[in-house]
C-alpha cells in the first residue's frame, strides 16, 4: 500500500499534543517538520505493524527516505521523555477519563548476541528451552478503562553485573556444601540497579503524580510483584485499599497454630463454581478464599484459591484489603490480566 500523507486524525493527535507541550514548557515545542516526523511514523506503524525506515520509505514512496526518517531520529531535539507522557494525558482529556485499574507487568524482548550500542542488554533465561540468550527486559505500567487500555509508561531494567557474579557463586558453593560463613559475603546494594519491583513503584509514583486527577481502583500484577514490599508501598503510593498480585503455592500461611502451604490449606478444600460476567462476556470459574496471616509478609492477608474453566491447578491470588468479595475480586483480576 502507498500512502501520500498522514491521516487527518493523526494530524490532529500530533498538534493536540503540540499544544500541550507549548502550554506546559513553551521551549519544547515540536518545529514543523517534527511534527510531519511523527506523523509519518504513526501513520507507518498503523499501516505496516512495524518500526522500519525502509518499510515507511516504500509506504510513503516519494515523501519520505530512510536517510531523512533515520537522522530526524537520531538528531532532533525531541522532547523524548515527554512525548508518552503528553500523548497519554491528550487521550485521557480527550475521552473524559478519571479511573481504572492499573496494571503492572514486565517482558523480554530478545537481541542479538553481539549487539554492542544497545543499552541495557543482559543474557536472559528462556523458559521454553531452559536455555539462554541476549536481550532487554521492560518493565511497563498499563491504565485499564472501560473505554479504553493505555500504555503510560515504562523503564528497562538491568541487574547488577557484581550481584549476579556473587549469586552465581554462592549458588556454585552452596552446591558443593559449603558453609555460610565461608562462602563470600553478598555484596551492598547497588542504587544505580533497582530491582523491577523498585522500577514499578517508580512507575506507580509518576503516575500519581502526573495524573491525580485519575481515580484508581487497584493496581494488579503477577506473582513476582507478589511480596509485601509491593503490595504495601503501591498501596500507599496512590492511597487505595486494593492491590492484587499472585504468590506461589508453597508460600507459608498461619491457620490453627501452624505453618502450612497455600495449597496444603486448599487441596482439601471444595472449591465453589461460580459464574462471573466480565465485559459482557460470562466466564466459569472455581474458587475458595481465605482472610489469613500471610507469614512471608508478616501481615494478614486474603488469599483466593482461582481455577479458570478448562484449568487443573490453582493460582493463588493475594490481596492487600481484606473487605472486597472474592467476585469483584477476580473480576479486577481478570479484567487487567
Amino acid at each position: 500500500m502507498i500512502i501520500q500523507e498522514p491521516a487527518q486524525f493523526i494530524n490532529e493527535f500530533i498538534e493536540a499534543i503540540n499544544g500541550l507541550i507549548q502550554k506546559k514548557n513553551p521551549g519544547n515545542a515540536l518545529s514543523r517538520k517534527q511534527r510531519a516526523f511523527l506523523a509519518f511514523c504513526i501513520m507507518g506503524i498503523l499501516i505496516t505493524n512495524r518500526i522500519c525506515w525502509t518499510t515507511f520509505q516504500k509506504t510513503f514512496i516519494g515523501k519520505v527516505t530512510v536517510g531523512s526518517l533515520s537522522w530526524m531520529f537520531r538528531h532532533s531535539k525531541f522532547p523524548w521523555s515527554y512525548l508518552l507522557g503528553y500523548a497519554v494525558t491528550v487521550i485521557i482529556n480527550r475521552y473524559g477519563i478519571t479511573n481504572g485499574i492499573l496494571c503492572i507487568d514486565d517482558t523480554d524482548k530478545k537481541r542479538s548476541k553481539v549487539t554492542k550500542k544497545i543499552p541495557f542488554v543482559h543474557k536472559l533465561m528462556e523458559k521454553a528451552t531452559g536455555g539462554f540468550y541476549f536481550g532487554q527486559s521492560i518493565i511497563f505500567l498499563i491504565l485499564i478503562t472501560p473505554i479504553a487500555t493505555i500504555p503510560i509508561s515504562f523503564s528497562f531494567y538491568l541487574p547488577d553485573p557484581e550481584m549476579s557474579q556473587w549469586k552465581k557463586l554462592d549458588d556454585k558453593l552452596r552446591k558443593e556444601g559449603v558453609s555460610k560463613k565461608d562462602r563470600p559475603e553478598e555484596p551492598p546494594k547497588n542504587s544505580n540497579y533497582p530491582t523491577k519491583i523498585e522500577i514499578a513503584l517508580n512507575l506507580l509514583t509518576d503516575f500519581a503524580s502526573n495524573y491525580p486527577q485519575i481515580h484508581i481502583k487497584s493496581v494488579v500484577g503477577d506473582a513476582l510483584y507478589g511480596t509485601a514490599q509491593f503490595l504495601n508501598q503501591a498501596r500507599q503510593i496512590l492511597q487505595i485499599g486494593q492491590v492484587i498480585s499472585q504468590i506461589r503455592k508453597n508460600q507459608k500461611i498461619r491457620y490453627r497454630g501452624k505453618e502450612i502451604s497455600v495449597e496444603e490449606y486448599f487441596k482439601n478444600r471444595k472449591g465453589v463454581a461460580k459464574k462471573i460476567k466480565i465485559r459482557g462476556k460470562e466466564i466459569d470459574v472455581v474458587m475458595n478464599g481465605i482472610r489469613v496471616h500471610l507469614s512471608a509478609h508478616n501481615c494478614k492477608r486474603f488469599i483466593i484459591a482461582l481455577k479458570y474453566d478448562g484449568e487443573t491447578e490453582y493460582r493463588y491470588i493475594v490481596l492487600s484489603g481484606l473487605s472486597w468479595r472474592m467476585e469483584n475480586i477476580i473480576a479486577a483480576y481478570y479484567y487487567a490480566g
